[in-house]
């Protein structure tokens, strides 16, 4: 089972055990998901339900079963927060950035020219950044004019893979 990241425990909210959520995806908005995954020091992933979530001040605000004093609250600050990966569904044309890194990333021919180490979002564009057997890196743009991505192969790592359209005209070379 995979987790995904979606942020860690900010500043407590109020008396009863609620507190921020410091949000990986930047979204203030709340949560939709009945369960979350608190990532404990000691590398250990605790469940807990999720009793409310709602927007304070603009941010996302969290109240866990278990956790009922803003003392407790406070004792978990820092502390990743997860879902679990199989809970969250998207789009056909959407990817998740878990689903993206390591991927490998190939030519028409499925000639290799490294994977994904990294997702970049500047605002004007999403970008890959790609590591090549050479240890060099490059952003690419994560445009579907000029990224495909697909079923990994056989044997690769993940589910996805990402082909570079006409690799040539950006200077890619095959073997």
């Amino acid at each position: 089972m995979g987790f995904l990241s979606l942020g860690t425990v900010g500043a407590p909210h109020g008396l009863r055990g609620g507190f921020y959520l410091v949000r990986a995806d930047r979204d203030d908005g709340p949560l939709s998901f009945e369960r979350v995954g608190l990532r404990l020091a000691s590398g250990e992933v605790v469940f807990r339900a999720v009793q409310s979530s709602f927007r304070s001040s603009s941010r996302c605000v969290l109240v866990l079963e278990g956790i009922a004093t803003r003392e407790a609250a406070e004792s978990l600050r820092g502390v990743e927060i997860l879902a679990e990966r199989s809970a969250i569904t998207v789009a056909e044309d959407e990817y998740l950035v878990g689903d993206l890194l390591d991927a490998p990333v190939l030519d028409e021919q499925n000639n290799p020219i490294g994977k994904v180490v990294a997702v970049h979002d500047f605002g004007a564009q999403t970008t890959l950044e790609i590591a090549t057997s050479s240890g060099s890196t490059f952003l690419f743009p994560f445009l579907s004019a000029f990224v495909q991505v697909t079923e990994a192969p056989a044997g690769a790592a993940g589910s996805k893979a990402l082909v570079i359209r006409q690799a040539q005209d950006f200077g890619f070379e095959g073997p």
